[in-house]
């Protein structure tokens, strides 16, 4: 027999008051012991000052990766399949909103809006048709389906919108600059774009809050998930419960692919689902059935790709530096030795560390435990 551990709230978002905390003195720690190597190495409030910069350009870049998480998440915390055809609809919804605002002159906010709407319909229909059909089959059937979908989709795309890339404006650009208007408080630079992105993971988190907790379709959903039969034993619509989850994820794509375009300097191109991927590591390391751990996971991979990109290429210099000298010496120069530890080691690091928490934590920092009792 299975179960789960659970309690009220961590039914909604799989929390840990105990393991929260704990995990924010352990990030708070290393940020102050990263801070302090850094202002030694690049010489005092300069290098700190620089750090933080950093740190706030990778907050920017992970709430991106939490929302597009969040799409996986709610499919997956409602019908415990991984919904490979998120990437698709991610990349749909750029092209849809594209096509209302620039298209169609819809204004910028309003376009984004129907463009939302449109993916969630879309997402419903793929549900029943596609979906709907594989309950009862073996979970590995219905989880080639939805990469089946992913293909689809991305085959779709370039027969209605034929250019090979189209370009989207924001209404945070500086026109005159062609850049991102942004403030700056105490020599640190904030972009505007990233304030809306933080912005938009806020809503949803609350909206998810909201609807898990006061309304009977957020109940049903979150009796789905801890076992279908139990939940239509019970009277639960689970029909309704996986039309509402994939309405959410495809309305979740519409708007993450529309913040993804200005992640791309505004360009919108069908490789936008290659970049949906890297949201993998956030589902892992987080929970894949934790809409808070996504958030987080998503937070702490996008400041580790920014520091990566930024200090890992020279501690890999070092490194190459250190090997060859140590090898000379052990055979005492009679060899001219060059060693490459290649270059843009950062953008694997996201996966290597998905890696490592599957192999020592397979369940995330918040995602639910399951025991099985013999």
């Amino acid at each position: 027999m299975k179960t789960r551990e659970r309690l009220k709230f961590e039914d909604l978002l799989t929390f840990n008051p105990v393991r929260l905390r704990n995990g924010v003195i352990i990030t708070v720690a290393s940020l102050g012991i990263l801070i302090a190597i850094t202002a030694i190495a690049d010489g005092g409030v300069a290098g700190v000052q620089k750090f933080i910069q950093f740190v706030i350009n990778g907050i920017g870049l992970g709430v991106i990766y939490a929302l597009v998480a969040l799409g996986f998440v709610v499919v997956y915390k409602s019908t415990r399949m991984f919904n490979f055809a998120q990437g698709g609809l991610v990349t749909l919804g750029a092209y849809m909103s594209y096509q209302f605002i620039e298209g169609w002159s819809v204004p910028f906010f309003l376009g984004v809006l129907c463009s939302a709407i449109v993916m969630a319909i879309i997402s419903v229909g793929i549900e029943r048709v596609v979906i709907r059909p594989m309950i009862g089959k073996p979970i590995y059937a219905a989880v080639l389906v939805t990469l089946g979908v992913l293909l689809a989709i991305n085959q779709v795309i370039p027969s209605i919108w034929r250019a090979t890339a189209y370009t989207l404006v924001p209404p945070w650009l500086d026109a005159q600059k062609g850049v991102s208007k942004s403030s700056e408080i105490f020599g640190i630079t904030i972009q505007h774009g990233d304030l809306w992105n933080a912005l938009v993971v806020l809503i949803f988190l609350i909206g998810f809050w909201l609807l898990f907790q006061f309304t009977n379709l957020g109940l049903g959903m979150r009796a789905t998930a801890i076992s279908q039969e139990v939940a239509a034993s019970q009277g639960v619509n689970v029909g309704l419960s996986f039309s509402a989850s994939w309405a959410i994820a495809g309305a979740i794509g519409a708007i993450s692919g529309t913040l993804l375009i200005f992640e791309r300097s505004g360009s919108v191109e069908t490789s936008i689902a290659f970049f949906t991927f890297k949201a993998f590591p956030a589902m892992i390391l987080g929970g894949l059935d934790s809409i808070i751990g996504a958030v987080v996971a998503g937070i702490i991979l996008g400041v580790v790709e920014v520091l990566a990109n930024s200090y890992l290429n020279d501690v890999l210099n070092f490194l190459e530096w250190l090997l060859e000298w140590l090898l000379e010496v052990i055979t005492l120069r009679r060899f001219d030795i060059e060693i490459s530890l290649g270059d843009n080691f950062s953008d694997i690091i996201l996966y290597l560390m998905m890696v490592v928490i599957l192999l020592v934590r397979p369940s995330g920092l918040f995602g639910t435990k399951e025991v099985k009792r013999l």
